[in-house]
């Protein structure tokens, strides 16, 4: 049986900010000199290009007069909502989950990753030298692996 996802909540902001648009009967231009954007940002946001910055949709909300709707899902749906399209059925799934098996061949899960491991496994290019040392480190107290002389790992705990 296939879940039926849905939209993501900034997909749902996309739309509604673009059918607030067109119900007060703008284009995109119109809307971009109310709010003193060009036309070009205000399209890249509503094509998901950009993502919505709260400066803009709080112009967006005073010129459309929303009463502050746009914002508001904003904040309550979207700002901490960045979920990679990839995982949100795992997500939904993980939901309703009382207990969750995952089986990875070819890929050691994250906890259990020597520094090595996780190094080599972010250096594919996509991300810089900076980014993959801020990945990799762990923050205080956390379980490390350590890489051993014999070529093992141990799990370290807080301490």
């Amino acid at each position: 049986m296939e879940k039926h996802v849905g939209i993501s909540p900034s997909e749902f902001l996309l739309r509604e900010l673009r059918r607030r648009r067109m119900a007060a009967g703008l284009t995109q231009d119109a809307l971009g000199e109310r709010v003193h954007y060009s036309n070009t940002h205000v399209s890249a946001i509503e094509t998901g290009v950009k993502p919505p910055k709260p400066e803009y949709l709080k112009a967006v909300d005073e010129a459309l007069e929303t009463g502050g709707i746009l914002l508001s899902l904003w904040e309550d749906l979207v700002k901490d909502a960045g979920t990679p399209v990839w995982l949100r059925e795992w997500i939904e799934y993980e939901r309703e989950a009382v207990i969750l098996c995952w089986y990875e061949p070819a890929y050691v899960p994250g906890l259990l990753q020597t520094e090595a491991y996780a190094r080599a496994a972010l250096s594919n290019g996509w991300l810089s030298a900076e980014d993959v040392d801020q990945r990799v480190e762990f923050p205080h107290g956390s379980p490390v692996l350590s890489d051993t002389q014999s070529g093992s790992a141990t799990l370290l705990g807080p301490g």
